[in-house]
This record gives structure tokens, C-alpha cells and sequence, in this order.
């Protein structure tokens, strides 16, 4: 069901410095960089995070076939609790198939799976409460 690991997402409270110490200090290439905000992101956030979603995430890789690391920076949150929202995302075969399994085992899973660009996503925590992020493309 799992095909890989896609990215590691972590929280900045400050852009410009966490762009200076993995571009310039670690030498990671960034990607891309987007900021996202409005209904669908909010919807697909509001229960892992924050009730209402403004943010910018820059992607970082190493190489083309890195894992990406992601940064995330909340516009409309004065101070970023990085425990809510750190994740592993996957790349995952049948997103409605695991979906369901999860579901079915009592996993707590926080959306639907939601269309977003080119992939379907969502979100739920595991056991110890780590939020998971679950991607088909």
C-alpha cells in the first residue's frame, strides 16, 4: 500500500532564517515555494492544526531523488507549536482503499480525502498521536 516516504514536513517560526540554514548553511536546493491559504487547505488542516489556514512552505531537496523536506510557515499564527503539525507524508498506492482500512481499525483519521493539484490527500495520526500524511498521485 505505502510505495515510499515523500517528504518530512517541520515548522518554522521564522522563513527567512530556516530558508538561510538549509539553502545556504546545508546547501539543500530549494524546489519549490508556495503559499496557501483559503477553504480547501483550511479544510483539509482544521483538525490536524489550525481553524483557519495561511501559510507558505518552501520544498527542499538534496538532489532530484531525495526525499523533500519541507518547511512550513504560518502567516496567521503569532507563535507555531511544532508538536501539531511535524509529519511523515507517504506516497501510497489506493488512497480510498487505505482510507477505509484506517477507518475500519479505529485509526484517527482527520479528512477525507481531498483533490488538491494534481494529487489526493489527507491526513490522520497514529497511535502515539504523530500526524501522517497519506498522498496518491
Amino acid at each position: 500500500m505505502i510505495k515510499n516516504i515523500r517528504h518530512t514536513g517541520i515548522l518554522t517560526n521564522n522563513l527567512k532564517l530556516a530558508i538561510k540554514f538549509y539553502k545556504d548553511i546545508l546547501n539543500f536546493k530549494i524546489v519549490e515555494r508556495k503559499r496557501l491559504k483559503g477553504k480547501l487547505i483550511t479544510k483539509l488542516l482544521t483538525k490536524s492544526c489550525y481553524p483557519y489556514v495561511d501559510l507558505t512552505y518552501v520544498k527542499f531537496a538534496i538532489n532530484k531523488k531525495s526525499p523533500l523536506l519541507e518547511v512550513y510557515y504560518f502567516h496567521n499564527v503569532t507563535t507555531v507549536k511544532p508538536a501539531d503539525f511535524k509529519h511523515i507524508a507517504f506516497t501510497v498506492k489506493n488512497i480510498n482503499k487505505l482510507h477505509k482500512k484506517l477507518l475500519k481499525n479505529k485509526v484517527a483519521v482527520l479528512t477525507e480525502p481531498i483533490k488538491m493539484n494534481k494529487v489526493k490527500l489527507f491526513f490522520a495520526r497514529d497511535f502515539d498521536g504523530n500526524l501522517l500524511e497519506f498522498v496518491e498521485l
